[in-house]
């Protein structure tokens, strides 16, 4: 088990195997203290090649991106996860590979980054294709291809300049521009079938693409 603790100043305290009660200290400072407990079912799931990582216990570490991933995963988590297991599963990968690389002591190197070939971007590209109402996850996604979540999502933004999540994001979005021109289906509808967790999610998400709401998207027609 790996524990991080971020304090109020932003400084993480990582809690390793070989941490003992009596090296604990007393901070009366007030502030917010984020906790993440990474145990091996979660890193063998999202990680699998980086099960040979240690961590020693750590204080007053200062790591912006390590904070950002941090704290977003914190408020994804305060927004009832909108953007769906995809979306933390990439966090999560992304925090362990953080760790792994930067401050683990690994028993063997790093595999090289590499890209999807042609044939597993096409057949990854139409499973997302033939699933977009569906929970689509990480795990989902690299067991077609036959990759280990982590290793998977890397691949991914190589082949497809972004991640899963966005990709997915940006599919679904398209999918509902042409509901929204060629059908009579409400906001609610489509949001359900493309698998949005709401209309307002739904909207939010399209804005966010398009730069307009989905009701001014359907009396634009599509090119």
């Amino acid at each position: 088990m790996i524990e991080l603790r971020a304090n109020g100043v932003g400084a993480f305290d990582f809690i390793g195997r070989d941490y003992q009660r009596e090296w604990g200290r007393w901070d009366v400072t007030p502030g917010r203290t984020v906790g993440v407990e990474l145990t091996p079912a979660v890193v063998s799931r999202l990680a699998p090649e980086a099960l040979d990582f240690d961590l020693s216990t750590i204080y007053g570490v200062f790591d912006p991106k390590l904070q950002w991933l941090v704290l977003e995963l914190l408020e994804e988590s305060l927004r009832g996860a909108l953007g769906g297991a995809l979306y933390v599963e990439g966090l999560s990968s992304a925090l362990i590979a953080r760790l792994a690389s930067c401050y683990g002591h690994r028993k063997t190197a790093d595999r090289p980054v590499g890209s999807l070939s042609a044939i597993g971007r096409r057949r990854i590209a139409e499973f997302i294709e033939a699933h977009l109402g569906d929970e689509l996850s990480v795990v989902a996604l690299a067991k077609e291809a036959g990759l280990s979540p982590h290793h998977f999502s890397r691949c991914f933004t190589a082949s497809f300049g972004q991640p899963p999540h966005r990709y997915v994001q940006q599919r679904r979005v398209e999918a509902a521009r042409r509901m929204l021109v060629l059908s009579s289906r409400s906001l609610a509808e489509i949001a359900m079938d493309l698998g949005f967790s709401s209309q307002s999610h739904f909207s939010q998400v399209f804005r966010q693409h398009t730069g307009m709401t989905p009701t001014l998207a359907r009396s634009v027609r599509i090119g």
